[in-house]
């Protein structure tokens, strides 16, 4: 009986709290009714401490795995180094950013001209520096994936080198007298066939949200809860 109980509450609880919840979010947002929408209100309200506590067990966990990874380093591996440098800099950032609400009476620690400034200088250089050493590897990869070997090859390669040079300034420079007209087919390409393939897309993934949605109301999907079925 106390297996067939803990069982019930592994699986069935757990999903007959989904689907209410879901249910109360659903209903307070087509339905101007005020204690359901006081209700709904109050669980985004807790959603949020409830995030902000999982960042915090999250933080700690990152900071336990490092941990045991440089405790456990094997001689000759030096990857360790990088593990020491994420748990420092993590401690620094999180205690640079209770000093800044602190000092600014803010609860944005953004108003703290000191946090700003490293955020400004070191993550966001970091940020380009990182992207800019993507664009070598896009290169490779178009430079392997552009080959006209089909017809749906050959159509993608020209598609893809016409957008190239309507957004690099050196298309206008090699086109010429003909550039207007050249830039007017690249409209075209970004506005008739790429609006709508992406439109499909869109659709498509907000068809399959909807399916997954009513799997979840309707306890058929259960992969959130970790133990599958």
């Amino acid at each position: 009986m106390v297996k067939l109980v803990s069982l019930y509450k592994k699986k069935e609880l757990p999903i007959m709290l989904t689907t209410f919840f879901a249910l109360v979010m659903i209903l307070s947002t087509y339905f101007q009714i005020k204690p359901l929408k006081d209700f709904s209100s109050t669980l985004q309200t807790w959603t949020v401490i409830v995030v902000n506590f999982s960042a915090i067990i999250g933080t700690v966990m990152i900071i336990r795995q490092h941990k045991n990874r440089i405790v456990k380093r094997k001689p000759g591996d030096n990857s360790w180094i990088f593990s020491t440098w994420l748990i420092v800099l993590t401690l620094f950032y999180l205690i640079l950013g209770i000093y800044a609400v602190e000092t600014t009476n803010s609860p944005m620690p953004t108003q703290n001209p000191t946090f700003t400034w490293i955020y400004n200088n070191a993550q966001v250089a970091l940020d380009s520096a990182i992207y800019s050493l993507l664009g070598f590897y896009i290169a490779s990869a178009s430079f392997r994936a552009f080959k006209a070997r089909t017809k749906e090859a050959a159509v993608l390669l020209i598609s893809a080198a016409a957008m190239m040079l309507y957004n690099a300034p050196a298309g206008a420079s090699i086109f010429g007298p003909v550039a207007p007209q050249f830039n007017a087919f690249g409209d075209w390409l970004l506005n008739v066939p790429n609006a709508a393939a992406f439109r499909g897309i869109i659709i498509g993934a907000a068809v399959g949200a909807i399916a997954l949605g009513i799997r979840v109301l309707t306890g058929r999907e259960r992969g959130y809860l970790g133990a599958g079925e």
